[in-house]
């Protein structure tokens, strides 16, 4: 915004509150037209995905989704036992894991300073 040098004081506090006001008004102006488009987005989708807010009232979708659904989905195979599953069926006891070998000892260190520990020597 350019203001020209010869406006008074006065003029010049007037443009501006008068540009304070035009961009409350365009702030405002946005908010609603994000809050309207978001409602309107929020209602598409809820008409476009059946089983939602807007579409769960309708008889017609919902009896749609069943029909769909039940002629669409096999049926389940019967659950396993336990022998088809390993866990223990073949009429034995279960043998125990075997025991992790033990981790080998530290080798003794071979700097001809014995058993002390120098730190930072040169």
């Amino acid at each position: 915004m350019t203001m020209r040098a010869g406006l008074p004081q006065q003029d010049r506090v007037s443009v501006r509150d008068a540009a304070l006001i035009r961009i409350g008004r365009a702030r405002r102006v946005t908010l609603a037209a994000a809050a309207a488009l978001t409602a309107a987005l929020a209602a598409l989708a809820s008409a476009l995905l059946p089983g939602k807010s807007f579409g769960a009232g309708s008889k017609g979708a919902t009896a749609t989704l069943s029909a769909r659904h039940s002629s669409a989905t096999p049926p389940l195979p019967a659950p396993a036992d336990d022998a088809q599953l390993g866990v223990g069926g073949s009429g034995q006891p279960a043998q125990p894991a075997p025991a992790p070998a033990p981790a080998p000892a530290p080798q003794p260190s071979s700097s001809g300073g014995g058993n002390a520990v120098v730190s930072g020597g040169s």
